[in-house]
């Protein structure tokens, strides 16, 4: 079956390129290596020059790195914009420890969440029972506006039981939604809570924003995301009402889907290949604080009071504008998102940053490269130092396998660490230097992908979505009115006028079939010499 067949047009397929544009995460750690300092473009003869280190910084004029960015790029109208050259120079960022740097948030979770002990009510939290009004509400008027003379009243309680039942749908699967009302296959958790035509219906008109309201693709303000933006609103807001943890990170995750939509995306490197990228502000415990769906252009904005950056650097700054300033939360993020001018950015605004770095987005570092490094020898490194706009800059590269380059605004290479790996050549295990920037990066990178692997098939995850359905499902069970007429049946059953009759029961046994009397035919009867005589 061909491609174009079996996954749609190329419409509906954004396909993520493979030529360097993927972070670290989608290629490998060491992604650095693929590109060369010295194959960068020669420096334009105007560049900003800045010192690289605070004796010689005070001696030079002092020429702001996010005004002189805004300036020459208003200027280059239609031209791509200019990159910045910095002077770096061998140095050490001063030794990190406990006293650097001290966090003086509060991590604490309060007492209402700590109350929360099932799975649940951790649910409810985040999915409140106004988001459900909100929803029943929205529903019943999509119906309206459909056909006013045949309302569907869709009910809270049966919005939080289609919920529920949706949920088990996504635990034991069946080939057809309608066959978990038929009698051989269908599940008692389901039909016993709803019928399959009350189910059709729910979905028919399921709705989360008014459609007048809607803005077309071709007027300005047209958002890709109108029919859930507020639902994910709520969502969002209920996830920052949980405090943030010291060590946060910024990466990107793939929903995954092979529905035919714009806004889905095909990346070869994920173990999800095809699904909606969602960007993710998380902790190391896997918890997500704040998230956004990418969208496309629209997606490319900054806030307010934060300068553009570009594309990938604005992801960042978006997502920690809810972090609290001045309190020493430590950001990490990997070289898709990083840059110089990010890291003064969040360090200016009392964000402490640190993530991987592409050399060719670090200009004029002259930095050795992997073949230099792998001549000193496994675990050697080196680290250089730039001051700008007042705000030190660290710069390390570390050979391990590969190359790798960090780009820190508090941490350095001091105080180094070991790791022990195995030389293959001397056949024998060996301790070799690692820098700090390494190990703190290594502790406090992987929240979004613990956050990937705990929403995959796991044990516990479904028995905690199977918690959260039958909770869902016996909701407002006691408070559903009677109804008149003939008692309804599971779809594919016979059904008889008389009550409780075999024929109207579940469980009634399936009748043997019967052979069929009929006359035989001429044609059937076999040619014999006496019968011809």
């Amino acid at each position: 079956m061909g491609f174009s067949r079996f996954y749609g047009t190329s419409k509906h397929v954004n396909i993520i390129p493979g030529d360097g544009s993927l972070s670290d995460d989608d290629i490998s750690f060491n992604s650095d290596d693929d590109f060369e300092p010295n194959s960068i473009r020669q420096p334009h003869k105007s560049r900003t020059v800045i010192s690289e280190s605070e004796s010689d910084f005070s001696d030079v004029e002092n020429v702001p790195l996010l005004n002189s960015q805004t300036a020459s790029t208003s200027k280059a109208k239609g031209k791509s914009a200019k990159k910045d050259w910095f002077i770096w120079k061998k140095g050490k960022m001063p030794a990190s420890d406990s006293d650097n740097f001290k966090f003086k948030g509060n991590s604490e979770l309060p007492e209402a969440i700590m109350q929360l002990d099932t799975s649940a009510e951790v649910f409810q939290f985040l999915f409140t029972s106004d988001m459900i009004d909100f929803i029943a509400e929205q529903s019943n008027l999509k119906s309206i506006q459909e056909n006013i003379d045949k309302p569907v009243g869709i009910r809270k309680e049966e919005i939080e039981q289609f919920i529920g039942i949706v949920i088990f749908m996504s635990c034991v699967k069946l080939p057809a939604a309608r066959m978990y009302w038929t009698k051989h296959v269908g599940q008692p958790q389901v039909y016993d809570v709803m019928t399959c035509n009350r189910f059709e219906a729910i979905k028919r008109f399921l709705h989360f924003n008014n459609n007048e309201n809607f803005i077309p693709r071709d007027k300005d303000g047209h958002d890709k995301l109108f029919k859930i933006r507020r639902i994910l609103d709520m969502i969002r807001k209920r996830l920052m009402l949980v405090p943030k943890e010291e060590f946060l990170s910024v990466d990107e995750q793939i929903i995954p889907t092979k529905c035919r939509h714009e806004l889905k995306q095909y990346n070869p490197a994920k173990p999800n290949k095809w699904g909606y990228k969602n960007h993710v502000l998380s902790g190391v415990s896997g918890f997500s604080y704040d998230f956004e769906i990418f969208a496309g252009k629209q997606s490319n904005s900054h806030p307010s009071d934060a300068p553009d950056l570009g594309v990938s650097s604005n992801v960042v700054t978006r997502l920690t504008s809810t972090v609290p300033r001045h309190r020493n939360f430590k950001i990490c993020f990997d070289n898709w998102f990083n840059s110089p001018r990010l890291q003064v950015y969040l360090y200016k605004n009392g964000l402490l940053p640190l993530g991987t770095v592409r050399l060719n987005c670090v200009l004029n570092s002259n930095m050795p490269t992997e073949k230099e490094l792998k001549k000193r020898g496994r675990g050697s490194m080196e680290e250089k130092i730039a001051v700008i706009d007042n705000v030190k800059l660290s710069l390390v590269s570390w050979f391990d396998n590969k190359n790798v380059s960090l780009l820190s605004a508090y941490v350095g290479s001091e105080p180094t660490t070991t790791k022990r790996r195995y030389v293959r050549h001397e056949k024998k295990y060996k301790d070799i230097s690692c820098p700090q920037a390494v190990d703190v990066y290594n502790q406090h990178m992987g929240g979004v992908d613990l956050l990937v692997s705990v929403c995959s098939v796991t044990t516990e995850f479904i028995y905690d979505l199977v918690s959260v359905s039958e909770h869902l499902r016996k909701v407002g069970r006691a408070h559903i009115p009677n109804k008149r007429g003939r008692r309804p049946s599971i779809l594919g059953a016979p059904t008889s006028s008389r009550g409780d009759t075999p024929m109207s029961l579940p469980n009634s046994p399936i009748p043997t079939k019967k052979p069929r009397k009929t006359p035989v035919r001429h044609q059937d009867i076999p040619l014999d010499s006496t019968i011809m005589e």
